[in-house]
């Protein structure tokens, strides 16, 4: 397996999987069980008024936070970089270097010196 080619499978993956995750996010908040969006929205508001936030603050902030579309593209966006940044490091961790033996059996290869 080449670098580029262990890159692109974890790069895949994490975005197929990105996806389904924010697919999912999106129907159980939105249509499942909006109650309990509305609890964890409840909750960083109490948990911002206790830190001491400005109550203009607090609300411009769930302004822009508060909604289950800003979820669903945050989930997307944390998946397709936390996964692109794990796919760089297993990429370099499993990859397999061609020896030259493997390179002159290739239909591709031509001798330079030739």
């Amino acid at each position: 397996m080449t670098y580029g080619q262990g890159f692109m499978t974890g790069f895949l993956f994490a975005v197929y999987s990105g996806i389904f995750t924010a697919v999912f996010i999106f129907i159980y908040y939105k249509f499942l069980s909006p109650a309990v969006y509305e609890e964890v929205v409840k909750n960083m508001r109490d948990q911002m008024i206790s830190k001491g936030t400005p109550e203009e603050s607090v609300d411009s902030v769930l302004r822009i936070t508060g909604s289950v579309t800003f979820l669903t593209f945050a989930t997307l966006i944390g998946s397709i970089i936390s996964g692109t940044i794990i796919s760089l490091i297993g990429a370099a961790i499993f990859k397999k270097e061609r020896s030259p033996f493997d390179m002159v059996q290739d239909n591709n290869y031509s001798d330079p010196a030739v």
